[in-house]
């Protein structure tokens, strides 16, 4: 049979024992699997030498062989990764020496077997190396000699041979599988633990330190492991390298102190013959404490029976009842609970309190109760406890009766509605993190039956009623009680004199309204009307014996709710609003009459206006002005009303009329007042007019372009001055032929048409509209076509039939400069191109012209223009 044994080693952590000597060969047995071991170094250089593949330690690991049936012995070595897969990386090298048989250290010959070829050098296609049949070598290498692969071995029964395993280059770990049919010595046996059973020690820190260690008795486990087995040595060791390498044994095992908790033992089984070993382990724990459950405080309500509810102490606290959740998972049968009144006396076991008798607290309002639980292995824990909490109960305050006027519909029955809330704070003593609860009876209270609306309470028995009363702390849940009177007084609804108020302005907090827009409401001064109540009492009311209090409705002066309060201004009453009144006595707060008025708003004076600007044309300031002015209407409508004027913010001295001659440009701005025969003050409104200077334009200068051969260059440019807003037309009044330009104050007309032309310029602001003298231009044709169809049938000077004109005198003449006509009538229709009764053909032909206007200014011109005849 053969046996297959994966052997794993770690070059990786060099904190682990090193094995890399002869001396510390490990053995390998029959189900040897070996973990985490690691040699780095060479310790003693023992291979330098001792073989024929040219090579000697760098990071080694010794095997030793031990054969127990012989047969073939073969192997292949793979590198592998943490994880055990093949670690497939051609640089690593793994190399291997066996010597044998039967040798020493120290004296371990020439090597039968070894092979120090470099997979890489040797352009393998895998890592491995080993010994096997197919071989035919026993020895290769070093570098590319070779494949990795020697022959295998024939061995005896009872042989042994030593293994070195040496890796010259890379870092890995590596596993060897047995693949020959020799066989090796069985390990020795680990009895495995029965059902119910377990290695694992436990004791408990009884020695006074609590510092979770204590001593063991390691070889309790001695005899259970070994299950009878002879001829075999047992040792303990704190690691699991040192049990298999066979290392720093414990020394002491039937007395070892922990010295970590919980803290793991191996246990290394070794054959006295075979030296095969087995090894496993066990964990030691230290319970310093039993793990209980942290209980809660026991909390309850401070009661009567210690002879008072408000004192701090409880006289029946049940510490027996904290049991089972100190316990928890814990079995009971096995542990005890105590309880004491110390630290000390709990760790000592001194003085326990009685569980199971009512207990009374011996500190006022919070004690803190130490506890002790031990189980039946005498383990305990004294490092817990937990408090009796006292929680008080909430104040009661006895007030006076609730007294109610009942002003509805039967004011004599006795009958009202209550507002119970309002007197939550008052019973509290203003505790604001309490239930307020009203019952109609003590069974209802006791039943837990309470006025489910209490806001809105009417009584059930008339004129005097009792109620009770359960004040609960919400966050602890105590409670207390007392009791609640109600009176019913009758009492009829009685009227005060109504109040007036100017209504508010919507305008008045905008810094850019121009005007006052009423808002149809306002607030009232109730100071003003409580001192006005007073004094009509005649001494029968007074502020130190009553108090006066205004709502809206009957409803909330009944229920004392929704109470108007200052500051009155963020109080806003539409006109004819009811308030009521409610006069409350101070002595016993009832409530002794019920009264109503209205609120009555009156309308500001808004004085008329004008949104968009007022224009006053005036004259052009460089002609001699004169005043002018424009009423400004600001008429309210009301004869009564006054009047104040305003420029530019400054008052205007002596102008209270509704309308004002303004006289220049400005901001003026109107306040209307009116007086009101039920208010002291003034209702005041405002507008703002906008005055806005203009005038009719002033002709400054005109500037023409005459192109007498090109009228479509003809250009006439005006410029004005003025305060207005200025458009232009070019020989028209007419408001649809008015232009706007870029500039105010000038414009620019082209493709001025031959004769005389006229600007007129309009103001915006309707101050006029100013027209410019007449300007002259002409045209010389450059051609005409005598054909009769009605253009150009003659030719002549355009633009000179008129009135601007006293003297026209055209001469006309053939290329040869023979005078062929001559025009001196301004109105002539033209030269129509015969000369004598002929009709002269079509060519270039010449002019003279001297042209004088009214002013006797003259204008001579020489030039051609070509006959045409088509």
């Amino acid at each position: 049979m053969k046996k297959f044994i994966v052997l794993s080693l770690l070059f990786a952590c060099a904190s682990v024992f090193s094995q890399n000597d002869c001396s510390d060969a490990i053995v390998v047995c029959g189900n040897s699997g070996f973990q985490n071991l690691n040699a780095t170094g060479v310790g003693i250089q023992e291979l330098s030498g001792s073989n024929t593949c040219s090579s000697q330690e760098n990071n080694s690991l010794w095997i030793k062989i031990k054969i127990d049936k012989g047969g073939t012995l073969d192997f292949t070595l793979t590198p592998t990764n943490p994880d055990g897969s093949h670690n497939t990386d051609i640089n690593i090298d793994f190399d291997f020496f066996i010597f044998g048989p039967n040798v020493n250290c120290g004296n371990i010959g020439q090597a039968i077997r070894c092979s120090t070829t470099n997979p890489a050098a040797s352009n393998q296609g895998n890592n491995l190396t080993g010994i096997r049949a197919s071989e035919t070598d026993i020895s290769e290498g070093p570098g590319p000699q070779g494949n990795s692969f020697v022959r295998s071995l024939n061995v005896n029964d009872n042989d042994s041979y030593f293994l070195v395993i040496d890796r010259p280059i890379g870092s890995s770990s590596f596993k060897i599988d047995w693949t020959g049919s020799a066989t090796f010595n069985n390990p020795p046996t680990i009895n495995p633990p029965t059902i119910g059973q377990s290695y694992d020690l436990e004791e408990c820190d009884n020695d006074g330190t609590f510092d979770n260690s204590t001593n063991f008795d390691l070889t309790t486990n001695t005899i259970p492991i070994l299950n009878g087995q002879t001829d075999i040595k047992i040792s303990y060791h704190l690691s699991d390298n040192d049990a298999q390498t066979n290392t720093n044994a414990i020394t002491n095992p039937n007395s070892f102190k922990n010295t970590s908790n919980p803290q793991k033992i191996f246990i290394r089984l070794t054959n006295i013959n075979s030296e095969c070993f087995s090894v496993t382990d066990f964990n030691v724990t230290v319970n310093n404490n039993i793990n209980i459950t942290q209980p809660t405080n026991y909390t309850v309500c401070d009661d009567i029976n210690s002879g008072s509810n408000t004192d701090g102490f409880y006289s029946s606290f049940l510490l027996s009842s904290k049991d089972n959740e100190i316990l928890g998972v814990l079995d009971p049968s096995t542990h005890t609970v105590n309880y004491y009144l110390s630290l000390t006396d709990a760790q000592n076991d001194i003085n326990p309190i009685n569980k199971n008798t009512f207990f009374t607290n011996t500190k006022k309002d919070s004690q803190e109760i130490f506890i002790r639980v031990q189980n039946n292995f005498s383990c305990l824990n004294t490092a817990t406890s937990f408090n009796l909490e006292i929680n008080p109960i909430p104040d009661f305050v006895t007030i006076q009766p609730y007294q109610q006027c009942d002003f509805d519909s039967n004011p004599t029955d006795g009958i009202t509605i209550f507002n119970l809330q309002s007197k939550e704070a008052e019973i509290s003593n203003n505790n604001t993190n309490v239930t307020v609860l009203f019952f109609e009876s003590q069974t209802n209270l006791n039943n837990n039956s309470p006025i489910t609306s209490p806001e809105n309470y009417t009584n059930t028995i008339s004129f005097n009623q009792k109620l009770f009363v359960k004040i609960i702390n919400n966050s602890t849940q105590c409670f207390n009680t007392g009791s609640l009177d109600l009176i019913v007084n009758s009492s009829g609804l009685g009227t005060f004199d109504d109040i007036y108020s100017c209504e508010l302005d919507s305008n008045a907090s905008n810094p850019n309204a121009t005007q006052s827009i009423g808002s149809q409401n306002t607030f009232f001064d109730f100071n003003i009307k409580r001192e006005d109540i007073i004094t009509k009492s005649n001494g029968a009311l007074t502020t130190a014996t009553h108090s006066i209090e205004f709502y809206r409705t009957a409803n909330d002066a009944s229920l004392q709710t929704n109470k108007i309060l200052p500051p009155y201004e963020n109080n806003l009453f539409t006109d004819n609003s009811e308030i009521f009144v409610r006069i409350i006595s101070k002595t016993n707060n009832a409530c002794e009459s019920v009264g109503k008025f209205n609120l009555q708003v009156e309308s500001l004076p808004i004085p008329q206006g004008n949104l968009n600007d007022i224009i006053l044309c005036v004259d052009n300031p460089r002609l001699n002005p004169q005043p002018q002015t424009i009423p400004l209407n600001a008429d309210t409508g009301n004869p009564t009303d006054s009047y104040k004027w305003y420029v530019n913010g400054n008052l205007i001295t002596g102008e209270t009329s509704a309308i004002y001659n303004a006289n220049s440009e400005a901001e003026y701005k109107v306040e209307a007042y009116r007086k009101y025969p039920n208010i002291a003050e003034l209702c005041v409104g405002y507008n703002t007019f906008y005055v806005k200077e203009s005038n009719q334009a002033l002709i400054v200068n005109l500037e023409s372009v005459d192109d007498q051969d090109n009228p479509n260059n003809n250009k006439i440019k005006i410029v004005v001055d003025g305060l207005g807003d200025y458009e232009y037309a070019l020989n028209s009044t007419n408001l649809s032929d008015f232009v706007k330009g870029s500039e105010n104050l000038s414009y620019t007309f082209t493709d001025i048409p031959p004769g005389l032309n006229t600007i007129s310029i309009r103001d915006r602001n309707g101050c006029g509209i100013a027209t410019s003298n007449q300007i002259s231009t002409i045209y010389f044709q450059r051609h005409f076509t005598p054909n009769g169809d009605g253009y150009f049938d003659t030719w002549k000077v355009l633009g000179v039939d008129n009135e601007y004109y006293d003297v026209v005198r055209v001469q006309i003449f053939n290329r040869f400069g023979k005078l062929i006509n001559e025009i001196t009538d301004k109105n002539h229709p033209g030269w129509d191109g015969v000369y004598n009764g002929a009709i002269l053909p079509s060519n270039d032909y010449w002019y003279n012209a001297e042209l004088i206007d009214n002013d006797g200014k003259v204008r001579k011109k020489t030039g051609h223009f070509s006959l045409l005849r088509k």
